[in-house]
């Protein structure tokens, strides 16, 4: 798993790195009692501050038990609360959200849902756009699903974190065939083997033409939190790493 930054700590990291930082001085405690109360050592405690390393989540909440914070919180605190999950059909995304979901309380919305009809037609750019608003007017979301056409609009919408599930072609065509026929509450309809052939086509060509795109439109939203997954153990691990 990768978590990145473009250009300097971003505003949620601020935040919560100014929060501790207010908890540890209220105790009257420094950075090297700190580091004892941890088993890491004053030079990391001052690297994760001062915000010139990002820390893990697991660090995190070493720290924060140490400053009786409350862990439950603070990872949403660290991720924020309006948040994007995208990746290539197949990769997992929406079992990332309900789970995100369900561990943080922030609604999860799926964009095939509101792209997509019972009967497989589709409404248009300009209303998914509409449906867009409603969705970022709310105070909180994890709002799933690649649909790079509209990707640029909703990085510039006050996003804190994108979840890019960047899995290799063969877990997102497995993924794709162990959905096929399963009714799923991310899409108004079951996908059948003659939905899956476009589909299909659509994830051979993912890496050399839908990600360029994705790094790209990304590249542009430095202030936006990163997090990378490249296997489904690593998504796995993340989540875990919240309870």
């Amino acid at each position: 798993m990768n978590s990145t930054r473009n250009d300097g700590p971003t505003r949620f990291e601020k935040e919560f790195m100014a929060r501790l930082i207010a908890r540890r001085k209220k105790l009257g405690m420094t950075q090297v009692e700190l580091a004892e109360r941890t088993g890491m050592t004053q030079p990391n405690i001052a690297r994760y501050e001062s915000l010139s390393v990002s820390p893990t989540l697991s660090a995190l909440s070493r720290i924060c038990e140490a400053l009786s914070v409350d862990i439950e919180l603070d990872p949403i605190g660290y991720i924020g609360k309006r948040i994007l999950i995208i990746g290539c059909p197949g990769s997992g995304k929406s079992y990332f959200s309900k789970k995100l979901s369900k561990m943080t309380g922030i609604p999860r919305i799926h964009i095939d849902n509101l792209y997509w009809n019972e009967d497989k037609t589709h409404i248009s750019r300009e209303e998914l756009l509409t449906k867009y608003g409603e969705v970022f007017a709310l105070d909180s979301f994890l709002l799933d699903g690649n649909y790079i056409s509209t990707l640029e609009n909703r990085l510039g919408h006050g996003i804190d974190t994108v979840f890019f599930l960047d899995l290799p072609l063969d877990a997102c065509l497995s993924g794709i065939k162990q959905r096929l026929g399963k009714k799923r509450d991310d899409l108004p309809f079951v996908d059948t083997a003659g939905d899956s052939e476009e589909l299909i086509d659509f994830v051979m060509k993912f890496e050399h033409e839908t990600k360029p795109l994705i790094i790209t439109s990304l590249e542009k939203h430095p202030e936006i939190r990163l997090v990378r997954f490249t296997t489904r153990d690593e998504v796995d691990s993340y989540l875990a790493s919240l309870l």
